[in-house]
């Protein structure tokens, strides 16, 4: 039997989804009801509240109205009484729970404001909880009779955050309106009742354009990946429009991006991120069942892809208002389609776990942001092979655009340079990619929109060693890498400036003794070490990428290894050469460095004893 608990905050419709649940034939168990119930008959409880609060009681039976208002004069009088009446109503819904197990009940569901709080959710085997925006929730309370503010604020205040709730509960229903909230439950009723499916399973079809895929789409996939036995993402195919990203591509970044998530999960410790309580259920269920998943393209209607794929649930993401009268504007024409079809599709709406975090997240703000040259911005919107991915769409124009002022006119013989780079970014790494190289030329952007443009010259020479500064990795690196810029670009007619992009590439040697560094020099070995004074989330990815760059070698000789590396870093008297990136950036290196370092001796103290081994035909990477 399935055990449903109910939650949600003070006037969020857990009355009315209880009703729904009851009309559906599942029985559903008040908790406020079984409340009042024990505090009235159970005689032990009452001859313990009748001797703390002897003015509630008349003749041996308790006056509500009195007892409440006493009960509410302070913490310790509610304290006192929660704490004496929880037992009882353990009791009693173990007691019926088993009474509705013993009449084959397929589902019952208890109906409890405090679910987690009393930890009562411990007694069910899922979780639903009901939510409204605050200003919305309060607006209904008011409208009942006897109501304050006052009262709202002393209830809500005793209750665990919206945000908490969300994260512990397994199923969230936006309860704005009654359509999508009789909609959705009724759907979870069918289900819980075995009429959709002798499994009891939910197929969910999840639908868009994903042009990309961003990390707001993937937080609602974690969503139904908790919710259903088989999600399917369907990537639709619209042929007026021009994506930026074909639909098998698209297709194929949506497993890129299952695979991010999972080595971003493994990798915690490295990475230092933190991961919701869904995050956690989705990873291990897709541990569980690689398969859990499938992208697929579509070009005719969703609810024709939907059936196809053998979905009985359609998912609808919404992050905001905006979404979701948009989604309740295709779910009923998706309603009247499936009346033709003689078919029956349930609706489920999945919404960010985190909504501060996702709710302004979307593909088209990627674009434009990539469309302006703010790239590291981009890169909080998507994963990191999706950035890989729009990094190798935007930057070919820069490229032939720069080879032209070194003389190159041939465009055809620029793009096929600029694939030859991309592949070579795309080999076999995880930092030293196409992404590292937007960031640099991101960074390149910020620092003369600070200081003013850069004479044309420096600036394409600084352009052109950005693209081609770690395209050969291993011994030799920077040799070998200014090696292929000069034999491209002296095709043109401007050997000087090859000249100068190959001294430029050799100032990237971070940990090598080398020669003082011109002023363009300094620029480049500054823009190269960017990552190091980035944000949690850009540094957390960078120390990711590098352990996987090093994945074969063991972890303590790896750790001992950084452990040296972060040290020779630190004991700089700085990384930065030019006072622009010095001041931007110094402080922040310091924090990111010590604070790894200080990581890895605390998982490998002791003396140094090795440092990680090159990789095979890599190298041993230390640069950065």
């Amino acid at each position: 039997m399935q055990i449903i608990g109910l939650t949600g905050g003070i006037a969020s419709g857990k009355s009315t989804a209880s009703k729904i649940f009851k009309d559906n034939g599942i029985p559903v168990l008040d908790c406020d009801a079984i409340v009042h119930d024990v505090q009235a008959n159970d005689a032990i409880l009452v001859r313990k509240l009748q001797r703390a609060f002897p003015s509630c009681f008349e003749n041996g039976r308790i006056d509500r109205q009195k007892f409440s208002s006493e009960v509410l004069k302070s913490e310790d009088n509610l304290k006192f009484v929660e704490n004496a009446t929880l037992p009882f109503v353990r009791e009693e819904l173990f007691r019926l729970i088993e009474e509705h197990r013993s009449n084959n009940e397929k589902a019952v569901v208890i109906d409890a404001p405090l679910l987690f709080e009393k930890n009562l959710d411990e007694m069910c085997t899922q979780t639903i909880c009901l939510y409204i925006p605050k200003e919305e929730q309060q607006k209904r309370y008011l409208q009942r009779p006897g109501a304050t503010i006052e009262k709202f604020n002393a209830i809500t205040k005793k209750q665990m955050s919206l945000e908490d709730k969300k994260s512990r509960a397994d199923i969230l229903i936006l309860s704005d309106n009654m359509e999508n909230l009789t909609n959705q439950i009724n759907t979870t009723a069918v289900f819980l009742k075995g009429k959709k499916s002798t499994q009891n399973e939910q197929i969910g079809f999840y639908s868009g354009s994903f042009d990309p895929l961003t990390r707001g789409h993937w937080n609602l996939i974690c969503d139904a990946i908790c919710r259903c036995s088989q999600v399917y993402v369907g990537v639709g195919i619209n042929p007026n429009k021009k994506p930026l990203f074909s639909s098998e591509e698209r297709v194929d970044l949506i497993y890129k991006t299952i695979q991010d998530f999972i080595d971003s999960y493994q990798l915690r410790e490295v990475n230092g991120f933190e991961f919701t309580a869904s995050e956690v259920k989705a990873y291990k269920r897709l541990r569980e069942n690689p398969n859990i998943v499938k992208a697929v393209a579509y070009s005719d209607l969703t609810v024709d892809a939907a059936l196809r794929c053998g979905a009985n649930v359609l998912l609808r993401g919404e992050r905001n208002a905006k979404d979701h009268d948009y989604e309740s504007e295709i779910t009923t024409i998706n309603q009247i389609i499936m009346k033709t079809r003689n078919q029956d599709l349930g609706y489920v709406t999945l919404t960010p776990t985190n909504q501060n975090a996702y709710n302004h997240i979307s593909s088209s703000t990627a674009k434009a942001l990539c469309g302006l040259g703010e790239y590291i911005g981009a890169e909080e919107f998507v994963t990191p092979s999706v950035h890989r991915a729009m990094m190798e769409k935007y930057l070919e124009k820069t490229f032939v655009e720069t080879a032209k002022e070194f003389g190159i006119n041939d465009e055809n013989a620029s793009r096929a340079e600029y694939t030859n780079l991309a592949k070579n970014y795309s080999q076999d790494r995880r930092y030293h990619t196409l992404t590292h190289v937007a960031s640099c030329l991101n960074y390149l952007k910020v620092y003369e929109s600070a200081t003013g443009a850069l004479p044309p010259e420096d600036k394409k020479s600084l352009v052109m060693a950005i693209f081609y500064h770690d395209v050969v990795q291993g011994e030799s690196a920077e040799q070998l890498s200014g090696l292929k810029a000069k034999a491209f670009l002296e095709k043109g007619n401007d050997k000087q400036s090859a000249g100068q992009v190959v001294s430029l590439i050799d100032a990237t040697k971070h940990l090598e003794k080398t020669k003082p560094l011109n002023h363009l020099q300094q620029i480049m070995s500054d823009l190269d070490l960017n990552v190091l004074g980035g944000q949690q989330s850009r540094y957390g990815n960078y120390k990711q990428f590098v352990r996987q760059d090093y994945a074969q070698v063991p972890e303590e000789a790896y750790g001992r290894g950084r452990i040296k590396v972060l040290g020779k870093l630190i004991a700089k008297d700085s990384l930065y050469h030019t006072a622009f990136f010095k001041e931007m950036f110094q402080e922040k290196v310091i924090q990111n460095l010590s604070n790894e370092k200080t990581s890895w001796k605390a998982r490998f103290p002791g003396n140094l004893k090795s440092t990680p081994p090159s990789r095979p035909g890599k190298g041993n990477d230390t640069k950065n």
